[in-house]
């Protein structure tokens, strides 16, 4: 994040540069969280001040900018100070572990290239999204009206309560699972009915198209950044156990491909 920050206003970093938080990852990838203020705690015993104790929170939070320059010192001051103390405690860590090789020669140099990517962003055709939430809205419309009919009674299929209630009390089919709440109308169960009657099949396509629309068609858009024109996602570095990269603001990853829609 500060070195987006600083390449924003033209400060580029040069030489060997260490991070902390991916330090920590690779010491611990189970480890939920590898802020700084958790981090310390953990390895110094030092309770750091928090943001919200500096910026405060709910209708009396203000921005950074509005806090006094004293305490705006002490807080960045001490996030360096305890930064570099942290790091001369992890370093010895990482040769211990057989980890140094894997954080100078991948982690810290993959860094430039997702800060790369960040910047970059990714271009959508605002248009053709619009074109396609017409679409799908159309779709919906016509395939709701056909699952009422299938029903033989008007109800919601985005609830499923309601859900439930046509396919085990109306129709009376026969679920293998039941959960706290009665019985279960999630993908699997659904795609199990789907073999005993038509409803289920339509419902589980119903659901997939309104998904489709309300998670991507509908918000991608409104995620570009106007200045690029282009959606800028974060690629996170530190929060799979597996290594792998999660994307987030907004998830780019979990599209689903596999269907022609």
């Amino acid at each position: 994040f500060d070195r987006k920050v600083l390449l924003k206003y033209g400060f580029a970093f040069k030489g060997q540069v260490a991070d902390t938080l991916i330090a920590s990852y690779l010491l611990n990838p189970d480890k939920r969280s590898h802020g700084l203020k958790n981090l310390v705690m953990d390895w110094l015993g030092i309770q750091m001040t928090t943001l919200q104790e500096v910026i405060g929170s709910g209708k009396d939070q203000i921005t950074f900018d509005g806090v006094d320059v004293a305490t705006a010192t002490r807080y960045a001051a001490a996030d360096a100070d305890m930064t570099l103390q942290l790091w001369v405690k992890l370093r010895p860590k990482l040769e211990e572990s057989g980890l140094w090789e894997l954080f100078c020669q991948l982690e810290m140099p993959l860094v430039d290239v997702l800060i790369d990517m960040e910047l970059t962003g990714v271009r959508i055709d605002v248009a053709y999204f619009q074109q396609l939430a017409e679409q799908l809205d159309k779709q919906l419309i016509v395939l709701r009206e056909k699952i009422i009919q299938q029903a033989g009674v008007p109800f919601n299929p985005s609830s499923p309560r309601q859900v439930a209630e046509v396919l085990f009390e109306r129709l009376q089919l026969q679920p293998r699972r039941k959960g706290k709440s009665g019985f279960s109308t999630d993908v699997e169960v659904l795609e199990e009915l789907a073999t005993q009657h038509e409803l289920p099949r339509m419902i589980l396509e119903y659901r997939q198209l309104e998904k489709l629309k309300n998670t991507y068609v509908d918000v991608l858009p409104t995620m570009v950044n106007p200045v690029t024109g282009r959606i800028h996602t974060s690629f996170n570095q530190t929060m799979a156990a597996t290594g792998r990269l999660t994307s987030s603001d907004p998830n780019l990853q979990n599209i689903p491909v596999r269907t022609e829609i």
